[in-house]
This record gives structure tokens, sequence and C-alpha cells, in this order.
């Protein structure tokens, strides 16, 4: 983990969160990562440790969106959480596929991704779809029809 990390709280279901974070995106690139099949996220390490340090239970895991094995085994979630998923149309199309097969309700976050308002167009041909935000970040609401 980075020894640079910068300290934030922020109310989260009204109780206060304790988060660490890059003080740049760029921070948690790890070109070799990327090197080994373009592999996205760079970010799990961090949210294990934060779901810990903040008495969370979680489960994050290493999973490719066409190699769905792992999250299909356990389906249905309850809720999927996704976060700056539609950032290539490759991952568009394939959550468009998969995101149905996990769980009948999604929230995702999207910071105004180019491939977010085609994966939203599409997606409402099986999902009643919310959008809330005003700021960058748009919360997307999926529930299956």
């Amino acid at each position: 983990m980075h020894d640079d990390l910068a300290e934030e709280t922020v109310e989260l279901a009204g109780r206060e969160v304790t988060l660490l974070r890059p003080p740049s995106a760029d921070d948690l690139i790890d070109e070799a990562a990327f090197d080994e099949d373009e592999f996205l996220p760079y970010w799990v390490e961090l949210l294990r440790g934060n779901a810990e340090r903040n008495g969370i239970g979680l489960r994050a895991e290493r999973v490719r969106w066409d190699e769905p094995g792992l999250l299909l085994a356990e389906a249905p979630w309850d809720v999927v959480l996704g976060a700056d998923l539609l950032y290539e149309r490759r991952n568009a199309d394939l959550l468009l596929e998969l995101l149905p097969q996990l769980g009948p309700g999604v929230l995702l976050a999207d910071p105004g991704r180019p491939f977010a308002k085609g994966f939203l167009e599409q997606a409402l041909e099986r999902w009643e779809v919310e959008t809330k935000g005003s700021g960058s970040v748009k919360l997307h609401r999926l529930r299956l029809r």
C-alpha cells in the first residue's frame, strides 16, 4: 500500500466512515498489473483495507467480466454495487449481459464515462433505470423488470 495516502471522513448511511485514498487516482496505477492483460481495477487492496478499518464486512475478488464464474457461483446477490465500470465499450457490452445474471438490483456510480449513455439506453430494455446526482458523478439504480 502507498505511504502517502490521504485520510478522509465521509457520512454514509448515517454513519461516519474514514477512508484512506491516494491524493490522485493516477497513484493507483500499477503498470505491471496493466501489462498482465490490461488488468483493472487498481484499488482492490485499498478497498479491503478501508472496509477492515471501518469494521465493514465485505468480499472483494479479482474477476474478469468475460470470466464471471466466481460471481455467478453465488448469485443471485441482493444488491450489486459497481463504480466506474464503463470506461471501455467492451466493459459496457459485457456488463449488459452479466448484470441480470448477478441479481435483480444494481447500484452503479459513474463519473461520466463515454460509454455510460449507450449502456443506460440499452439497459432500459431489461431494467428500470433511475439516475441521481447533480455533480460529475451520477448514481444509477437499475431494477430488473
